[in-house]
């Protein structure tokens, strides 16, 4: 193009048109519609591509290898959590550029699942201070059957002696046949249709927790603490014998680690209902 200008016009006009329409055409107009349709037109001329890697196959394959071996491959380009999250913050704004925005929700589930690399157990479960529990020497009476039906739990735990410890967990829908009047003594439920509680330390992390749940074998487990009893000496050079016991913190639920995910509450209609009876009160 400066050579066929130049013999139609002045140098200095033909070296300014040129790098011009170099500019305009090469540089700014490419640029422009790739940003906004560039899958597009990367599909559509993707079988000019195909074409031009097999013609020029011979030449561009060793030329690569040599430039791995000199400056190394090409791994592409990754993105810390916290980048990505702030991707996905970047995605909430209606924009020409972003026609269909990320609604709030899905915010909040893509960054819940983001955040849960570095959540544990302690994170997320409820104190047992707060766990509704009965007593295995208790009756299935009217008042005890009242309390569960307002409670709305499917699973209940039970203990015996103190809170702490617990002997397992009481299935719900296993009391639908009993009769109040007959005040069934719950050791006799539990003996029949009890489900061991197992137990997890309280570092452990959410995701392996969530990966038992979904093993479909328990969506409930109790929260212990290892605590440090006492420390002797066994006059070895391997210094202490530390010795420890199981302390229970409280219980941690399948919905307690998808509400964790979803970074909201999960309300049923139990729930609902308890807090239309609260404000009403």
């Amino acid at each position: 193009m400066p050579l066929f200008l130049d013999r139609i016009s002045d140098p200095i006009t033909a070296i300014c048109v040129s790098v011009t329409a170099v500019l305009i055409f090469g540089e700014v107009l490419p640029q422009a519609l790739c940003t906004r349709f560039g899958l597009a037109i990367g599909a559509t001329l993707s079988p000019l591509v195909y074409f031009l890697m097999a013609i020029l196959f011979i030449i561009a394959w060793p030329l690569a290898k040599v430039l791995d071996c000199l400056l190394g491959k090409d791994h592409g380009t990754f993105f810390r959590r916290a980048e990505l999250g702030a991707l996905v913050d970047l995605h909430t704004e209606k924009t020409e550029e972003n026609e269909e925005p990320l609604s709030v929700d899905e915010v909040l589930i893509i960054k819940g699942a983001l955040d849960m690399r570095n959540k544990m157990v302690k994170d997320a479960y409820t104190p047992l201070e707060s766990v509704y529990m009965i007593d295995i020497n208790s009756a299935m009476d009217h008042q005890l059957m009242d309390q569960l039906l307002a409670k709305g739990h499917s699973r209940i735990p039970v203990y015996e002696s103190s809170r702490s410890n617990v002997k397992g967990v009481l299935l719900v829908k296993t009391l639908i046949k009993l009769d109040p009047d007959d005040g069934t003594q719950v050791r006799d439920i539990f003996s029949k249709h009890s489900r061991k509680l197992p137990v997890v330390p309280e570092n452990t992390p959410l995701y392996d927790l969530l990966n038992e749940f979904q093993t479909g074998k328990t969506h409930m487990v109790a929260v212990k603490k290892e605590v440090n009893r006492s420390e002797e000496h066994d006059g070895n050079v391997s210094g202490a014998v530390v010795q420890y016991e199981e302390e229970i913190l409280g219980i941690i639920t399948l919905e307690d680690i998808i509400e964790e995910i979803l970074q909201e509450e999960i309300l049923d209609e139990t729930d609902v209902l308890l807090m239309y009876t609260n404000v009403l009160l």
